[in-house]
């Protein structure tokens, strides 16, 4: 799995905080990611993410939030109890344009780090934010709520990657 700018991949948001919903100054609703959603994992230094640009480019809305609920599965699995609220989506481009590279790390399928981030330290941690605030602005977010017909189930839905995932014991 090779990535060009022009690619698009998700970043999974869980924890209602990190993305919400508001009304801006033109009465118009956004969604509105937070840089906490963008913080890099402390051991690794790095950031998960998902390949999404087939999907996005045909519509298939379905088998990306497919994807989050499997991670989402996986991270519950694993002793993390939280929820998916969201997903912020940025090109390659965007996060390459931040001196940020993106790597794949299959398995699962089509997941990616986000790398180079400054390393962690008190020195760093502000510069670390300013990356992570600009990927938040850059950033399209989608709200897991506003997904109709709603998600809860959506792992047993025949969608077009489900096959992708198959091998994984959870879906057997």
């Amino acid at each position: 799995m090779a990535f060009d700018e022009h690619d698009i991949v998700t970043r999974f948001v869980f924890g209602r905080h990190n993305i919400k919903k508001r009304e801006n100054h033109y009465g118009i609703s956004e969604i509105i990611v937070q840089p906490e959603a963008f913080e890099p994992e402390r051991k690794r230094n790095d950031l998960s993410v998902s390949k999404i640009s087939d999907l996005k480019l045909g519509s298939d809305e379905r088998s990306i939030w497919f994807i989050g609920k499997f991670v989402e599965q996986e991270r519950q699995a694993g002793g993390n109890p939280s929820n998916l609220y969201g997903r912020a989506d940025l090109s390659i481009f965007q996060i390459r344009d931040l001196t940020l590279e993106v790597v794949p790390a299959e398995p699962p399928p089509r997941h990616a780090n986000i790398k180079n981030f400054p390393p962690s330290s008190t020195a760093t941690d502000s510069e670390s934010f300013q990356i992570q605030q600009k990927l938040a602005d850059c950033a399209e977010g989608f709200l897991g709520i506003e997904v109709v017909p709603e998600i809860s189930h959506i792992l047993s839905e025949d969608v077009i990657v489900k096959a992708e995932f198959s091998e994984d014991s959870f879906l057997n």
